[in-house]
């Protein structure tokens, strides 16, 4: 693979996860088709990467295909690297329906496969993807929990952020409906187990606290719901 094939390859692995380059437009299998048959060891720790990231978001990609799009001679790489995606998912929540699909293929095109790579990983920490070309255990190990592990949790991460900010807009919504702003500070105050004033006891006593145990009330959350259609 000279320079310029290289530098074009990085920016369309980039699309995919691995974030080596600039993005590129090439589809999947192109990619991990070009990856396959580099020698460079920093382009092969980065197809289980791209593996994870394809099947996560495509349930239905022909990994056979791919397969027998590649030479024969690195068919072989191929499959080894996919058995490590396969041992890798596990790390990823939420990955059963790619780690099924990684499973059947491997199984049916070498079906011991899996348990050799998980010896070789577990016992020699390297697994070998050509006559010179040896990737280590560790090396995989970073490479996937950088691009793949980690990048998951902050995008989980995120979108809890996203769904607790939703959730408490909908409730501030909710409450100033029903409560003065004054009220509401106040049941902050008892929900935060912080001294009342006895003018602030008396008023959370007489009118807050009667309010919600109205909203409590079954009947009248039952007719709530049958009044605005749900």
């Amino acid at each position: 693979m000279d320079a310029l094939e290289k530098e074009l390859l990085l920016r369309d692995v980039e699309r995919y996860g691995y974030h080596l380059a600039q993005p590129g437009t090439a589809n999947p299998a192109q990619v991990l088709q070009r990856m396959v048959t580099s020698d460079d060891g920093r382009v092969l720790e980065g197809v289980p990467v791209v593996i994870t990231n394809v099947l996560l978001s495509n349930k239905k990609f022909d990994l056979e295909l791919v397969e027998s799009s590649m030479p024969s001679a690195l068919q072989k790489r191929f499959r080894i690297l996919a058995a490590v995606t396969y041992l890798f998912l596990f790390w990823v929540p939420d990955s059963e329906a790619a780690r099924k699909l990684l499973h059947e293929y491997l199984k049916k095109r070498e079906p011991a496969l899996i348990e050799n790579v998980t010896d070789k990983l577990r016992n020699q920490h390297k697994v070998q993807v050509g006559a010179s070309i040896v990737l280590h255990e560790e090396r995989l190990e970073k490479t996937y929990k950088n691009y793949v592990v980690e990048q998951f949790m902050e995008t989980k991460a995120s979108f809890t952020k996203k769904l607790e900010d939703q959730r408490s807009t909908m409730f501030n919504g909710a409450a100033s409906e029903l409560f003065t702003a004054k009220q509401r500070e106040l049941m902050l105050k008892v929900l935060n187990h912080e001294a009342l004033t006895k003018t602030e006891r008396e008023y959370y006593s007489r009118v807050v606290k009667p309010r919600l145990k109205a909203l409590r009330n079954p009947d009248l959350q039952t007719m709530a719901a049958t009044l605005l259609g749900f």
